[in-house]
């Protein structure tokens, strides 16, 4: 039997599902922007306070001690990789477990949370088991 009344709950359910999942990942998109931001910021002063000392800019730069040229380009484009690398690392561990949460949140309102609690004591005791066994 068809009920035109469950169907659009479920279409809506479905709709603000998905205007959530939007908005949780251009927020952690913003946050990881912003935190590759701040921290090449704060990277990039320490940096030149520490390039600039003991006339290290002009051991680098002009007198090429190490043979090395560009040596103020190189600084800013490994700084630059190395805080949107940091900073991706960051937003791939925070999103996950914030979709476990938010997982673990539906579930046990659907399933309750003894269910929720069996079915995550199976996969704590089937990774052990693997792990044993291999």
């Amino acid at each position: 039997e068809r009920s035109w009344k469950k169907f659009f709950l479920v279409l809506g359910d479905f709709f603000v599902s998905g205007v959530a999942a939007s908005v949780v990942n251009s927020a952690l998109k913003y946050l990881t922007n912003s935190i590759t931001v701040a921290f090449r910021q704060r990277l990039t002063t320490y940096v030149h306070c520490r390039y600039l000392a003991d006339q290290a800019y002009y051991r680098a730069a002009v007198l090429r001690v190490g043979n090395l040229d560009n040596a103020d380009q190189r600084i800013v484009e490994d700084l630059h990789q190395f805080c949107a690398t940091a900073a991706d690392l960051f937003g791939r561990t925070f999103k996950p477990l914030l979709d476990v949460v938010l997982s673990t949140a539906r579930m046990g309102e659907n399933m309750g949370y003894g269910g929720l609690s069996i079915l995550y004591g199976y996969f704590l005791l089937s990774g052990v088991v693997i792990r044993a066994a291999s």
